[in-house]
């Protein structure tokens, strides 16, 4: 699991599709309303705003929701909250994660 660029998640996702991934080729990054939907209202252990079942590495995930052409939304689980940020920001250095659904 490493942090990457947006454009770099939906490549990501594609090779998911291309290579059927655990037998499937639908993949997806999630909408903005679906990864909210893993937010807790209260902050755990390991100051994260996810259930501990999940990984605690992801600070925030990419979605597929995008706000004009040069933002995308994510949801950040260490504020527990939203926000939209510029999509291939982190090319050259760090980024989000991806979080895949079907």
């Amino acid at each position: 699991v490493k942090e990457i660029s947006y454009s770099d998640a939906k490549k990501y996702v594609a090779r998911l599709n291309s290579g059927q991934f655990a037998g499937y080729n639908d993949w997806r990054m999630p909408t903005l309303e679906e990864a909210m939907s893993l937010m807790e209202s209260t902050e755990n252990d390991s100051g994260r705003y996810i259930d501990q079942v999940f990984d605690n590495t992801q600070k925030w995930i990419w979605t597929s929701d995008t706000n004009e052409v040069t933002l995308a939304w994510l949801a950040n689980f260490i504020s527990g909250n939203c926000y939209t940020y510029p999509n291939d920001y982190f090319d050259f250095t760090s980024g989000g994660y991806v979080r895949a659904v079907r």
